[in-house]
């Protein structure tokens, strides 16, 4: 028996006879796949995964641990349902990831990324390395979308899911993403209105995915190349089709206070897209090699900078907090706080933010105890 057949191991007798594990796949498609299909239109995982796991016992095992540790974690359902199907999963996958011909099947490939995604509820978004636990996606993510797949459009899905996975690593770290998208630039330097929204959405992450390149990588943080990101940044803004606008805002300025902007968009792709443009201004603005270090003109210009990062802080918060059936917005919305959340001083808003990880937390199960925490020793409150 090849290794590829080994891991792909029976096929599921369908229809399922197991309640639990219906209820399971069930809640995998409503609560858990908003994660992954937020910039594919074609929702691949909610419409495509769940048919595909019938026929690939490590994908299905992959979806019920997943299900399983998201409900063990918003409700009081028993985490070590997840834990069975968890170590199901590790047992057949673990020891072929080094194996070609596994690395190109589509459908232990978005088992990888739906195991990647119980790895970050599981490990806290302050300062811990998913890498170490990593079950190998960099092998997916290294380049483009591949179109030598049996089913091309799936595996750029999960490319990109496995991008936005690798950008919240890099936040959580402060490390350069360990992927390498230089081939992507060609693919985005020329689009225009004929190229769909969730295009104009994942070239939103991948120019953030740039700017953590230069922000955490080991090359020069030069003015130039600086100013070339920023460039691009503002190009997207102004550039991106009428459909990112928002269908209602609260106000015509942004401004911190006692509550967060209400920015409403109709699909998730255009907040996804609209907040990780705003997540490389703040990086943009964070990591500046025009601010200087010396001399009467470095408060001014670094509390213009500040007030610049916490406005953008308030945004992509207010994005998530106004979109409800985004659920990954509001993890973006906790990327945001987790990395420039100790520039926010006055307590009524250090509650505010706060409450937006007690939010996350409780609604979707994202870990944000530990951030909690940090940012409470850092601003000096109990």
């Amino acid at each position: 028996m090849s290794e590829n057949r080994a891991v792909r191991s029976k096929e599921r007798s369908w229809p399922l006879r197991d309640a639990e594990e219906a209820d399971l796949l069930l809640n995998f498609v409503e609560k858990i796949t908003p994660f992954f299909d937020c910039t594919d239109y074609q929702r691949h995982f909610a419409l495509h995964i769940p048919y595909r796991a019938r026929h690939c016992e490590t994908l299905f095992n992959a979806i019920l641990a997943m299900s399983a540790r998201h409900l063990s974690r918003t409700t009081s359902f028993d985490p070590f349902v997840s834990d069975h199907y968890f170590q199901l999963c590790l047992e057949k996958l673990i020891p072929a990831l080094n194996d070609h011909e596994v690395t190109m099947d589509d459908d232990l490939l978005a088992a990888t990324v739906i195991l990647r995604l119980l790895e970050e509820y599981d490990v806290p978004l302050a300062g811990s390395d998913l890498r170490g636990h990593s079950f190998g996606t960099k092998a997916f993510i290294q380049g483009p979308p591949t179109t030598a797949t049996t089913t091309p459009r799936l595996r750029q899905a999960v490319y990109w899911s496995g991008l936005r996975q690798e950008i919240y690593n890099s936040l959580s770290l402060q490390q350069a993403p360990d992927v390498d998208i230089s081939t992507l630039h060609s693919q985005f330097s020329w689009l225009g209105q004929d190229f769909d929204d969730c295009t104009w959405a994942n070239q939103a992450i991948a120019h953030c995915t740039d700017v953590l390149m230069f922000s955490f990588g080991e090359g020069p943080r030069s003015v130039s190349v600086h100013a070339e990101l920023q460039a691009k940044n503002q190009e997207w803004l102004d550039t991106r089709p009428d459909s990112f606008d928002p269908f209602f805002i609260d106000s015509d300025e942004v401004e911190i206070g006692a509550t967060f902007p209400d920015i409403r968009f109709h699909s998730a792709w255009h907040a996804i897209g609209n907040q990780y443009n705003h997540l490389a201004r703040i990086l943009l603005h964070v990591h500046d090699p025009n601010l200087p270090t010396i001399g009467p003109l470095r408060r001014r210009f670094i509390q213009k900078a500040d007030d610049m990062i916490r406005k953008g802080v308030w945004t992509v918060c207010g994005i998530g907090l106004s979109n409800v059936s985004v659920p990954p917005a509001m993890v973006v919305g906790c990327m945001a706080i987790h990395i420039c959340g100790d520039r926010f001083t006055d307590p009524q808003q250090q509650d505010l933010l706060v409450q937006v990880l007690v939010q996350t937390d409780a609604v979707h199960g994202w870990p944000t105890h530990a951030l909690q925490r940090q940012l409470r020793d850092t601003w000096g409150v109990p």
